[in-house]
């Protein structure tokens, strides 16, 4: 695992003969490694998945590991149970029911021995895991029971800072806080209190996130339903004002987060959008078709039907309307009626599209 992780911060990573030596050694020495072994060598392998995967087969690899985290007699190691569910997670693992069954177990058994740094990661992992049936209701089992130890610690602990979260980093931040959110959203747990807590985390705390996780946090929060029915009102507004000061340096697919995160949350906050729509005037060349959708459901479902962006927007769905997939192509034309545009040219190419595809 030391070897692997000099092996990558030297950039050796990219050459096949090097990993090749690598994994044949941890092939002969797979069922001597500790828990905590397997994981370090797994997290080496996240890494450099994106440039060795296809050369060397680090995804079989991967699931091994994973297993040999999950064996029987293996002494409990924190950061070998985060590892091995960011394998599952980042190499698409199938099959692992019954690891991510024991991994599980683990983080709850054992809650109170993890930072909430580290559960926060965990969760993340555990939301990125591909959807089956058996696999997803486990995750949202362990995100209740997880949400269940958070606000019980938060009600023991002033400020809900636990013993083993007392060293720098390990406890509550924006990001922790973000991370929790995405993942529980992601698979659809929405739990009001477990979302109440995660709120007194970032109210006061969003100018520490990355514009990435900002827009990320608008949207998982947007799940829960309009934000006058949910009380979280106060949140958007803040998130709005926040946003504000950096609109004109967001990605596309940050713009198009936003605005969408916010229709969803029945919020019209004009400023928000005035400053999307100047922006993203200069940018739609650069939207992909779930991005253009996205903004375009958005404006219309908040009443924002005359707003400049727009014609320029169905202008230039028609030009890449090659791209777009049916659902896209339906969702295009349902908020294209919607929006009561009066330009017919719009509306013959998208009627022309949907003939050239029946």
């Amino acid at each position: 695992g030391a070897f692997m992780r000099l092996v990558i911060e030297k950039d050796l990573h990219r050459d096949r003969s090097v990993w090749l030596g690598l994994l044949e050694d941890l092939d002969e020495r797979l069922h001597d490694l500790t828990a905590s072994e397997a994981g370090v060598i797994l997290k080496c392998l996240v890494k450099t998945r994106k440039v060795a995967s296809a050369s060397v087969g680090l995804r079989r690899h991967a699931e091994r590991l994973v297993k040999r985290v999950c064996a029987r007699g293996q002494t409990f190691t924190r950061h070998g149970v985060v590892f091995a569910l960011n394998g599952v997670a980042m190499f698409s693992l199938q099959g692992m029911q019954a690891e991510v069954e024991h991994l599980c177990g683990i983080l709850v058994r054992h809650a109170d021995l993890f930072e909430i740094s580290i559960l926060a990661r965990a969760c993340n992992s555990l939301a990125q895991i591909p959807s089956q049936s058996a696999v997803d209701t486990r995750v949202v089992e362990t995100f209740s029971q997880l949400s269940i130890h958070l606000q019980d610690a938060e009600r023991k602990y002033p400020e809900g800072r636990r013993p083993r979260d007392s060293t720098e980093g390990a406890g509550w931040s924006a990001t922790n806080a973000f991370l929790f959110a995405n993942a529980f959203a992601r698979k659809g747990f929405l739990d009001g209190g477990a979302f109440r807590l995660l709120e007194t985390k970032l109210m006061g705390a969003l100018q520490f996130l990355q514009p990435d996780e900002l827009a990320g946090c608008a949207n998982a929060f947007a799940k829960l339903g309009p934000a006058s029915e949910v009380d979280t009102v106060g949140l958007f507004k803040a998130l709005a004002e926040e946003a504000l000061r950096t609109v004109p340096s967001l990605s596309v697919r940050n713009l198009a987060v936003l605005s969408n995160a916010f229709a969803q949350a029945c919020i019209l906050h004009e400023a928000l959008f005035r400053g999307i729509s100047d922006t993203l005037v200069h940018l739609l060349d650069e939207c992909a078709a779930r991005q253009l959708v996205m903004v375009a459901h958005a404006f219309v479902k908040v009443g924002l039907v005359t707003d400049p962006l727009l014609p320029l927007l169905w202008r230039r769905a028609c030009v890449v309307l090659d791209d777009f997939s049916w659902l896209e192509t339906a969702l295009l034309v349902q908020a294209y009626t919607k929006s009561g545009a009066p330009d017919t040219g719009v509306i013959l190419r998208l009627a022309e599209c949907v003939g050239e595809r029946l």
